[in-house]
């Protein structure tokens, strides 16, 4: 029962992210379940619904969702997003942290993991287009 709920709730919390992200301005984000098994395999969580199998149409980061009581392994996560997608685009874990109260899972937060490597790059990127804006 309790790995149906686990599977269960890591999905939902998969569709929750591609709508954010839809909401966002990606709006061909989608879960990697839906649409693109291959992504999946490699450690992706969301995608978009139109990429190609070159990396045509991709986003520009890889994200893998994590809705877990405990913290996960980050490190251990990241380096394996690494193997399978290299580091061109940053890879992010996105942990919807949950606690157990009673018979429910109530949320505790949501967080955004990646390696200091990649926030820095994000920051440059940040930086220079706040730079073209003025």
């Amino acid at each position: 029962m309790a790995k149906n709920r686990n599977r269960s709730a890591g999905n939902g919390y998969e569709l929750t992210t591609a709508h954010r992200l839809r909401e966002c301005g990606y709006p061909e984000a989608a879960s990697t379940r839906e649409c693109n098994k291959a992504r999946d395999n490699k450690k992706v969580d969301i995608c978009n619904r139109n990429e190609g199998d070159e990396g045509e149409g991709r986003m520009p980061f890889n994200i893998q969702c994590k809705n877990l009581c405990t913290n996960a392994n980050y490190v251990k996560i990241l380096q394996e997003m690494e193997k399978h997608n290299g580091t061109k685009r940053p890879n992010i874990v996105l942990h919807k942290k949950t606690k157990k109260v009673g018979t429910k899972f109530m949320p505790e937060g949501e967080y955004a993991i990646m390696s200091a490597e990649s926030f820095y790059e994000l920051l440059v990127k940040f930086n220079k287009l706040c730079k073209e804006g003025q």
